[in-house]
């Protein structure tokens, strides 16, 4: 109903229903149901995993060095409230849910947050992000060959749609060599997505996050 593997809300909203499969040569079936109670999330749980990293731009769509792209999602992907087959890329490491025209601030800040960075220009865009994903958000620039690809994998209803940013330092001179690649992974028919860490060579604390704001936050 709606989003596609979503069977909706059962009726009265009594948590029940009851379904019937034909089976006409009595053969051997087996039936998979993953079942989730709500078509929103109210919060999010963080844990860490041991997954491989995937790489978008070894074999996906190569966007190049945008300032920020709107981008079709081959399937509804859900946050927290938000449902949307479209969303922003940004060269700051931020997926917006959504098109927006918005550029994140420069400067990070800790999340929530709903109103402006403080002490931002008004020649900058001054506008925390929402409701967004946080990969890695950070006062970023493209190195050589820098850019950012999509990556759409697996057959519905579990396919994944891959997002990555490739090469970039950041803007401080003491981040000189400074070279940061991650990915954002979507999962279809769920709210869970992946945040994925390849080569972040650089000066420590930043390179691993000491000057980056990651997490998500919700359109409030």
């Amino acid at each position: 109903a709606g989003a596609p593997s979503v069977l909706g809300l059962a009726r009265d909203n009594g948590a029940t229903r009851d379904w019937v499969f034909a089976n006409p040569d009595d053969a051997d079936t087996m039936i998979s149901l993953r079942v989730i109670a709500s078509l929103t999330y109210s919060s999010y749980t963080r844990a860490p995993a041991a997954l491989p990293f995937v790489d978008a731009c070894a074999a996906g769509t190569n966007l190049g060095a945008i300032t920020a792209s709107v981008v079709d999602l081959p399937f509804p992907f859900t946050l927290y409230d938000t449902t949307t087959s479209t969303v922003t890329l940004e060269r700051r490491g931020v997926l917006y849910l959504g098109s927006t025209t918005l550029v994140a601030p420069a400067r990070s800040v800790a999340l929530p947050a709903s109103g402006n960075v403080p002490n931002c220009s008004l020649f900058n865009q001054c506008t925390v992000p929402r409701p967004a994903i946080f990969p890695f958000w950070d006062s970023l620039l493209y190195l050589f060959g820098g850019g950012v690809c999509t990556q759409e994998s697996g057959a519905a209803p579990n396919r994944t749609f891959a997002v990555t940013w490739s090469h970039l330092g950041r803007s401080a001179l003491a981040d000189i060599s400074a070279d940061y690649s991650f990915t954002v992974v979507l999962h279809e028919g769920t709210d869970v997505f992946d945040l994925l860490y390849g080569q972040m060579l650089g000066p420590l604390p930043n390179a691993a996050g000491g000057s980056a704001t990651v997490g998500v936050q919700n359109a409030a």
